[in-house]
């Protein structure tokens, strides 16, 4: 007898659902059209963007100096910032931000005096525009009349003091055999600043690697799937509000 209550309020239930769906069948598919159409104008103005990691420093200026220059780097204007890198519009325009901060990196066979390390975390629209990117980077750097300036006289200084030990060298050569220690630590010095200017830059790249989507897009079918049914709970509900509206008027008469 139980079972067939059961059965008979589920039938009457399924019943009441079916004629609930069909007196707002116009409203559920109002509903679901704008939300779905909803859901395909945003996945089409939905922006997709990469990381990519560069670990940078310059050897003529302590890294906070360093930072400081590279935030200058105006990427929010596309005009300023393809001038600035001396880049393609189209890489500057898919260069949405860069995020600079002090890192400790270890790299093997990178000298101490390497001590300036820069994480610089672009990110971008497109990945194939990076190394243009980070090349323009470097050409914005190069080209800061602060950093060149201290790199000049730093190749300046380091030219001289070469200079210097060349000519002493000139004076202890051919000269009396207990010359020859001091000879060969002015050739050791000598080549040790060489070395120096040699690995000296305004900026250098020690390493570089891609980090996972930020922001991508959803498939078509999911955009779909998603926004169907949040228009018909949506539907639903102003359905239910329509009609408990419906039976409230008729009970004020």
């Amino acid at each position: 007898m139980n079972q067939n209550k059961n059965e008979i309020n589920l039938i009457e239930l399924f019943s009441d659902l079916l004629l609930f769906l069909k007196k707002n069948m116009i409203v559920l598919s109002i509903s679901v059209l704008i939300f779905v159409f909803y859901g395909l104008y945003s996945k089409s103005k939905f922006e997709t963007s990469y990381n990519k990691i560069a670990v940078i420093t310059s050897t003529i200026v302590p890294n906070e100096i360093f930072i400081d220059v590279l935030s200058t780097v105006d990427y929010n204007d596309k005009a300023v910032l393809a001038k600035q890198l001396n880049i393609s519009n189209d890489a500057a325009s898919d260069f949405l931000a860069m995020d600079l901060k002090l890192v400790n990196v270890s790299a093997p066979n990178l000298d101490s005096l390497l001590s300036s390390k820069v994480e610089v975390n672009f990110t971008l629209k497109n990945v194939k525009y990076y190394k243009e990117i980070l090349e323009g980077l470097n050409y914005f750097a190069s080209n800061n009349p602060f950093l060149s300036e201290r790199y000049l006289a730093f190749k300046t200084e380091k030219s001289e003091v070469i200079g210097m030990l060349d000519k002493k060298l000139k004076e202890i050569d051919g000269g009396a055999k207990n010359a020859m220690d001091s000879y060969v630590l002015m050739f050791e010095k000598k080549k040790n600043i060489e070395n120096l200017l040699t690995q000296t830059s305004i900026m250098k790249v020690i390493s570089e690697k891609e980090t996972p989507l930020v922001n991508g897009p959803k498939s078509l079918s999911f955009v779909i799937i998603l926004y169907t049914i949040i228009g018909i709970v949506v539907g639903v509900i102003l359905g239910w509000l329509i009609s408990f509206y419906k039976k409230a008027k008729k009970f004020r008469k």
